[in-house]
């Protein structure tokens, strides 16, 4: 029996507990069972992202503690750039040898894997198709693994942090730091974009291309946001409109999304099928909890809240990975926001 993609989500989870930053950095990265993949591995992804890739018969194969450590050596490799600086190596299999070395001295003992079990085949295979990649296509694929870095990093207590490796903790912080300039619309959709989960669905349209015969399986991506609409009294019709332009390309890239307008309580939920509403619900004050404990409850794949921030801290914690978009004249100081923020600039 094939392994459902519950089983690297379990792992995924005991990663979440005991070490927080590669927990939530695997929460934001697409992870996928395809069988052309040996063992696991990094590979590109459409819309200039990248996912781990595990081949579900060797998966099948492994002891939870083995699952662990092949994940977490994906995620080390993906939150080091290996795959994306391999294009630049002198000697691409001592490139491949030294990541490999590099990775290994993060992992516990009961986390490797036999010898014989050892990932290869990066140099031919798939840190090659990374290499393959335009400048541009692999820029974008760097900006991708910059900001899952670095709201990972953003998540984590002090005491989490600190439990972090001095020396990785710096090159992680370098690899995740946004640049001067950074383009908020790109940011804004990439993080939409790595909002997303998988699952394996049979299929007898496709035959299986390993043994020819039906039912073979399908990957389906699906990207599930809960989106957050403060429609208090101080948001302006300017600015509702700018949520919802955005709110739209966001939208237009594939996502579901469910719109829950919020003042100081829960207005009206709806899901957006692509036209914004002519009016909104609620003008009164602001409180952010409401629609936080709305979409704890859902579980969406992040949540997206649209506001001036100008309210105080929320006393609940989001579940999920949260983004705060705030209006071009919002508030500068948004230190009370957990989370990622992005500030609109004026039309």
């Amino acid at each position: 029996m094939l392994p459902t993609a519950s089983s690297i989500e379990k792992v995924c989870v005991q990663m979440l507990l005991r070490e927080p930053f590669w927990g939530r950095l695997l929460m934001g990265i697409p992870k996928q069972f395809d069988p052309a993949v040996k063992t696991a591995a990094a590979v590109p992804l459409q819309r200039q992202m990248l996912a781990v890739a595990v081949n579900p018969e060797f998966w099948a194969g492994l002891s939870e503690a083995q699952r662990y450590g092949l994940l977490k050596r994906e995620a080390l490799h993906i939150a080091l750039r290996h795959a994306t600086a391999f294009k630049n190596a002198l000697n691409r299999q001592a490139f491949s040898q030294a990541a490999e070395a590099a990775v290994r001295q993060y992992l516990e003992p009961e986390h490797h894997l036999n010898d014989a079990l050892e990932p290869s085949g990066y140099t031919a295979t798939y840190w090659a198709a990374f290499a393959a990649l335009s400048s541009s296509e692999r820029r974008l694929v760097e900006q991708f693994v910059d900001h899952a870095v670095g709201q990972a990093l953003a998540r984590l207590s002090p005491e989490e942090r600190a439990a972090l490796p001095g020396s990785l903790s710096e090159a992680l912080s370098a690899a995740g730091a946004q640049p001067a300039g950074t383009d908020w619309r790109r940011a804004l959709r990439l993080f939409a974009a790595s909002g997303s989960s998988t699952f394996l669905k049979s299929t007898i349209r496709r035959p299986s291309k390993r043994y020819g015969t039906v039912p073979g399986i399908r990957l389906h991506r699906r990207r599930e946001l809960a989106v957050a609409v403060d429609t208090s009294g101080s948001i302006s019709a300017g600015d509702m409109a700018r949520f919802f332009r955005e709110i739209h390309q966001i939208w237009r890239q594939g996502a579901r999304i469910s719109i829950v307008e919020c003042d100081t309580a829960i207005r009206r939920s709806y899901p957006y099928k692509g036209v914004a509403p002519p009016t909104t619900s609620g003008r009164g004050g602001t409180r952010f909890d409401a629609p936080l404990e709305w979409a704890n409850e859902r579980r969406p794949d992040a949540l997206l809240y649209f506001t001036d921030g100008k309210a105080p801290a929320p006393q609940r914690p989001a579940r999920m990975p949260l983004l705060w978009v705030i209006a071009s004249n919002g508030a500068s100081d948004l230190r009370h926001l957990p989370g990622k923020h992005i500030q609109l600039t004026a039309d």
